[in-house]
């Protein structure tokens, strides 16, 4: 069998894809796309609901707008994230070699701390850089050890690390070659003394506590929280340090959050990375607040940045209930895709299950362009019929002896449509007796020829103000009525006697010489009520 060009684009993407995993494994193949032919796709189609053209997945990828996390890609490029993995998008990661999510470069900066930018490398904020001086340009500047800045490989401003000197006693260090007196004890640079295993003037323990040694450890000698590592020191003993200590120890980032051990930081407490934040975020040093665009699945999200209050998920993304849902369908915990037939408005919809791409809706449903109605006309958000009717009248007495209903038929479609399919009815009530007579006086397109005999009748409601009706119809040579165009149709009725009417308890009766709108003089096409309201 012959493939369609669009097959063939699917075929080899899909070819293109296995060699992806086949290639790279479980690793996240971020290179560039590869330059095999695309197929175009339509503002249409990437809203059609459907996997088509070049999509990778429900209206996206491909030429489309690219997918959240959690879709499915054949390329990095159908991706938001700029990252395929085993054949679905994946959420921004500091260490994918893509610069994405909130990264002020590749892997670095913004809510990839510690993990800050080299100089030369793009930047937002001081933060984002190992110098901690981002440029005017919002370029990362070089660390300097005369800056007075702790940046680079430093451990204490200006002193430490691989490029700076030797950092004086009490200053902070990471290894002994930090300090001038290459002692580092519990991250700081103390005297020889400090590691004599003697009990030194000044200390509370043996080689610890007091101003110049680093401080304790769990029951050693203590005369204050500072002497000791926890910053806890009861009846003389240096407490152990905990979650629940009220104090900032351990490799806390905030007091009993963050770190290894502890539960993440709330909104505003300070961490190192994602992992000492409630939220998973942090930014410039300080946990941020879970939104709904921080390409993390945080709060009470169901998907990343999606649910919960956020956007409603994609197709396949997880959900508790169906608001987490673009489509508003959750089944099994999972976003289903939108469908015809699942009662919710979605997709594409304008209604529920109805409008573009479904079935269209009819009269009275909402629509959003006329294509979504099967009357081809949408008015003021709602479908409406495809004519509607107006009146106006040549005499305005309550009682004449000639009634003249002025009727104008709109069509509000956007096809044409045969007159001769068309027929109107003006309902009032015959005071006077006799067989009633007519003259038609004018009409906008053609002339009186093309009007068919008038049919006078019962109404079938014999209400008061109704019981007669005047129905108007078109010959089959009277033109097409086309879109928004009207046809007004101007005559009187009469009985011979030429006695009077009373027009102000007429059904159809308007009290103006101008086209007024009215549900009251009713239209039919094919003698089918498609306009107004029957007494």
């Amino acid at each position: 069998m012959t493939s369609t060009p669009v097959q063939a684009v699917r075929l080899l993407r899909s070819a293109f894809g296995a060699w992806l995993w086949l290639t790279c494994g479980a690793a996240a193949c971020s290179f560039p796309e590869y330059g095999f032919p695309s197929t175009p796709s339509t503002a249409v189609s990437c809203s059609d609901r459907q996997i088509d053209n070049d999509e990778s997945d429900y209206d996206c990828g491909g030429s489309c707008t690219p997918c959240v996390t959690g879709q499915a890609c054949l390329v990095p490029s159908d991706c938001l994230s700029g990252v395929c993995t085993e054949g679905a998008c994946a959420a921004p990661k500091c260490d994918d070699g893509v610069r994405n999510g909130n990264e002020s470069d590749s892997d670095c900066g913004e809510t990839c701390s510690p993990s800050r930018c080299p100089s030369g490398g793009t930047c937002r904020f001081n933060a984002d850089c190992l110098s901690f001086v981002c440029g005017s340009s919002h370029r990362c500047s070089e660390a300097k050890c005369n800056d007075g800045l702790k940046n680079g490989d430093e451990s204490d401003i200006d002193c430490g690390g691989s490029n700076c000197g030797k950092c004086a006693n009490g200053l902070d260090c990471a290894v002994d070659g930090d300090c001038a007196n290459a002692i580092c004890e519990a991250g700081r640079c103390v005297p020889p003394a400090c590691r004599n295993q003697a009990l030194d003037p000044g200390e509370t323990d043996i080689d610890c506590g007091g101003t110049e040694c680093g401080p304790c450890a769990a029951e050693r000698s203590c005369l204050v929280g500072s002497d000791c590592q926890s910053g806890s020191c009861t009846a003389s003993r240096c407490g152990t340090a905990s979650c629940a200590d009220e104090v900032l120890n351990q490799d806390e980032t905030g007091v009993d959050c963050g770190g290894e051990s502890c539960p993440g930081c709330g909104a505003g407490e300070a961490c190192k990375s994602g992992l000492d934040c409630e939220s998973q975020v942090c930014a410039q040093e300080s946990c941020a607040a879970p939104r709904c665009n921080d390409f993390t699945q945080n709060g009470s999200e169901t998907g990343v940045d999606c649910g919960g209050g956020c956007p409603g998920c994609a197709t396949s993304l997880g959900c508790k209930v169906a608001a987490d849902c673009a489509s508003s369908v959750c089944t099994s915990g999972s976003c289903q895709a939108p469908r015809c037939d699942d009662k919710v408005q979605n997709g594409s919809e304008s209604d529920v299950d109805c409008g573009t791409g479904c079935t269209l809706c009819d009269i009275g449903r909402r629509c959003l362009a006329a294509g979504d109605c099967s009357s081809t006309a949408c008015l003021n958000g709602k479908c409406a019929p495809p004519v509607h009717a107006a009146v106006a009248n040549g005499r305005l007495e309550a009682s004449s002896n000639t009634i003249q209903p002025y009727v104008r038929l709109t069509n509000d479609g956007k096809t044409a449509i045969p007159l001769h399919e068309l027929s109107a009815r003006y309902y009032y009530s015959k005071e006077p007796t006799g067989s009633e007579g007519y003259s038609c006086y004018w009409m906008s397109l053609g002339d009186c020829s093309m009007l068919a005999q008038l049919r006078f009748a019962d109404s079938s409601s014999k209400a008061s103000n109704a019981d007669r009706y005047v129905e108007l119809s078109f010959t089959s040579n009277a033109p097409p009525l086309g879109s928004t165009q009207s046809e007004e149709i101007h005559l009187g009725f009469f009985v011979p006697s030429y006695a009077d009417f009373t027009q102000t308890n007429d059904y159809s009766f308007s009290a103006s010489a101008d086209f007024v709108t009215s549900q009251r003089v009713t239209v039919y096409r094919n003698g089918i009520l498609i306009w107004g309201v029957e007494p």
